[in-house]
């Protein structure tokens, strides 16, 4: 569309231009002292359309409508132009027939250019984008040599399988955790990934093998099946069985007709928890081997936050865990936590060692919750690390 309009507006003014440049070679050719008075005028016009042009450009840039006065005007203030020519001059039928066109063409002309001059600024727009500096290939191309190790304030090593609950204060650094690892945002240092550096990875390549469930579902518009499964690679009945998985009400009421169910933009059709068990559902579908959840149970009630937690720790036993704790029980029975503030790791290890520590992050955190809380999280660290040291 935007391509059509300016084609059209810079035809319009190529046709309008000829037509000026063929009248006044007319015109001159009949009485050339009637060139005198054309030139004038256009140079008057030419100035009036720079002056309006100052205003009406950044106007555009702007996205607004602008109307100027001066085109408005510009009609009747040429009429006078075929009247001042006459006195110069017989009255000839062709001469004077072009001198009332021009009149029409001088304003015509400088209103299409100074239109063609406004659009062109989404044109400008559109080269801005064009040399923003664009994210990393997609797809892996070759591995690259990988580069000297810079050190940065987080370094840290997660093993295998384990589950880390990440917290600390609001800006402390955990969401930025979590857009470094999916590298969408830049980075010193290297995050490496079963010993291979994630930066040569393709783009497409890293975040299709890492799942996560945010703090804020995200659902499309159209079917479960189509929010389930975006890229159709596993059949229904993989589908009905990671919604059997979390207890979906429709999965277990209508079976496999519950993926032609449509689900509006947002799901807002859908309850906070049900949306969050379709992300849910759509985790366990991928099987990955890292799962990274972002505050995942921040706005569901505390029965679906327990029943989300008790998923992850079954259907995702031989995974990664990474959770940003919205609510420290969430995190209490992790095999360690991260603490951490101003984007640094002040403490990294067993919830049950760090509470010994009366002066620890993770203590003086406990603390603020309450004393009654404050029992109940010190207890679920201690079970879960007795529950660890037996498995040991």
């Amino acid at each position: 569309m935007l391509l059509f309009l300016i084609d059209f507006k810079l035809l319009f003014f190529f046709q309008l231009l000829l037509n000026l440049v063929g009248a006044i070679i007319v015109v001159g050719f009949i009485e050339p002292y009637l060139l005198i008075p054309t030139f004038l005028m256009v140079t008057v016009f030419y100035f009036i359309r720079k002056v309006y042009l100052q205003t009406s450009r950044n106007v555009k840039r702007l996205e607004g409508i602008t109307r100027s006065p001066v085109f408005a005007h510009l009609n009747a203030t040429l009429q006078g132009l075929p009247t001042i020519r006459c006195y110069y001059g017989s009255a000839v039928g062709l001469g004077i027939t072009q001198c009332i066109g021009l009149s029409g063409l001088i304003q015509w002309g400088m209103r299409q250019s100074a239109e063609l001059e406004n659009q062109m600024t989404s044109v400008e727009r559109v080269l801005e984008f064009t040399r923003i500096e664009h994210e990393p290939d997609l797809e892996s191309v070759k591995l690259l040599k990988l580069e000297k190790f810079i050190a940065i304030n987080l370094n840290l090593v997660i093993e295998p399988k384990e589950k880390v609950g990440i917290v600390g204060r609001t800006g402390a650094g955990k969401s930025s955790l979590i857009a470094t690892l999916f590298r969408l945002a830049y980075y010193e240092g290297q995050i490496l990934i079963d010993n291979l550096d994630i930066s040569v990875l393709g783009l497409h390549d890293l975040r299709r093998k890492i799942s996560i469930i945010p703090q804020e579902p995200v659902l499309f518009s159209g079917t479960l099946r189509y929010n389930l499964d975006p890229f159709n690679e596993h059949n229904d009945e993989a589908m009905l069985a990671a919604l059997f998985d979390v207890e979906t009400k429709s999965a277990m009421t209508y079976g496999m007709a519950c993926l032609d169910h449509m689900m509006s933009e947002g799901g807002i059709n859908l309850s906070v928890g049900q949306r969050q068990m379709v992300c849910l559902a759509r985790a366990i579908l991928r099987n990955n081997i890292i799962l990274v959840m972002d505050e995942a149970t921040a706005n569901v009630d505390a029965q679906t936050d327990k029943f989300i937690q008790s998923t992850i720790r079954t259907k995702f036993a031989n995974c990664t865990v990474l959770t940003i704790a919205h609510r420290l029980h969430t995190v209490m029975d992790s095999d360690r936590v991260l603490v951490m503030d101003a984007g640094v790791a002040v403490e990294f290890d067993i919830p049950h060692l760090l509470l010994q520590n009366r002066n620890s992050y993770l203590s003086e955190m406990v603390k603020r919750t309450g004393p009654g809380m404050a029992e109940t999280l010190k207890r679920v660290a201690r079970e879960s690390y007795e529950v660890r040291e037996k498995r040991i």
